[in-house]
């Protein structure tokens, strides 16, 4: 069942589809084997499912259940938050939220998040996509018998004209990394949401510091557009930004066999963040900042470089480092290039499910 719109071409991939209207009887009517329930924090409806005697899998994409502001960094000084949730949430303003009515303020409490918290502990079985989001659960009392990682994937990690995962290092990637890049203009891309989480605010910040004449290309749009393409004008980077709004997939993968490195200066904790993955499977070294679950692809010095959230001046001295080193550049395209990316192939993770309802189902 689902309980928002969706495309046909998701809905197609079911036998049966259909939006939540009246849970309980349409599980009564149903009678499921097994639940799977995704990105719902309804306490009423969790409160049904919960109820319902069969078996019950969670999947935890995100950290809205443990985040009264949803994002996982402070409204003051926007720096990455690791505390559990508890009463130092309040200090952060994260209760306020906003109304329907323009003149009130919205509120949200520990309770209902709690409650919600309380409820999805009782699932049989929870799947994250990432070791950081297990490791997040366990901090929120989830027992850890229960949790299973289902490592995340992405469909780019397929040649466009092939349907086995790719594994770069052979005439697949058509990366330029033989092309030195004192021999051509330096190009670094951020790929993602234009909202504050995200941190392309530092990443302008950090070129306007650097020492390097470097063109950045922006993929994507948000909320923050308009007050990213102003900051980059007051900081006279104008000539060398280029906002290009949405790319598809076959758009993106050109992007990141023409950039130099990718920019990931995200302050919310990043779950796993598949457009560094992509990039790497591209050929493409990785500048990301040491928020959430980065780790489970990047290594530092070794495939990438990493720099401190929200510090513009450490992120300039790792694009000059970057861009002043061939040998580094050499370095890290070549390992991203020669490196098996199939454990994160769609494959892995819907294996892994698979087995465990099988496993679940079998045990019932």
């Amino acid at each position: 069942k689902v309980g928002s719109p969706k495309s046909a071409e998701f809905l197609n991939q079911f036998e049966q589809a259909f939006p939540m209207v009246d849970i309980e009887s349409q599980l009564v009517q149903l009678q499921p084997d097994i639940i799977y329930v995704h990105s719902l924090n309804d306490i009423e409806t969790l409160k049904r499912i919960v109820a319902f005697p069969c078996q019950k899998i969670r999947f935890f994409h995100d950290q809205r259940a443990f985040c009264l502001r949803d994002h996982k960094y402070t409204t003051i000084g926007k720096k990455p938050c690791a505390k559990k949730l508890g009463l130092d949430c309040y200090s952060c303003l994260g209760f306020l939220k906003p109304s329907s009515m323009p003149w009130k303020v919205g509120l949200r409490t520990l309770g209902e998040l709690k409650a919600s918290l309380k409820l999805n502990q009782q699932f049989d079985r929870v799947l994250v996509g990432s070791n950081y989001m297990a490791e997040q659960l366990k901090m929120h009392d989830f027992d850890a018998e229960k949790l299973a990682v289902a490592t995340l994937f992405s469909n780019a990690l397929r040649p466009a004209d092939q349907e086995t995962p790719l594994v770069l290092g052979s005439s697949t990637s058509s990366n330029l990394a033989d092309s030195p890049v004192s021999k051509r203009k330096k190009q670094l891309l951020f790929v993602g949401q234009l909202v504050t989480g995200k941190g392309l605010d530092t990443l302008l910040e950090a070129l306007a510091k650097s020492a390097h004449e470097v063109e950045l290309v922006v993929c994507g749009t948000g909320k923050m557009e308009q007050n990213y393409q102003r900051q980059s004008e007051a900081l006279g980077l104008s000539p060398r930004v280029r906002f290009l709004g949405h790319q598809n997939s076959d758009q993106l993968r050109k992007h990141y066999q023409r950039a130099d490195a990718v920019v990931i200066p995200s302050r919310a904790p990043e779950t796993f963040c598949l457009v560094g993955l992509e990039a790497l499977a591209n050929g493409t070294p990785v500048i990301a900042s040491n928020t959430g679950g980065m780790n489970e692809w990047l290594k530092p010095n070794v495939n990438g470089l990493e720099f401190e959230a929200n510090n513009s001046a450490q992120l300039a001295f790792s694009i000059d480092r970057y861009f002043s080193d061939v040998r580094l550049q050499t370095r890290l395209r070549q390992f991203a290039l020669k490196s098996d990316y199939g454990h994160f192939a769609p494959e892995q993770h819907i294996n892994l499910v698979h087995n465990l309802m099988t496993s679940m189902m079998e045990a019932a």
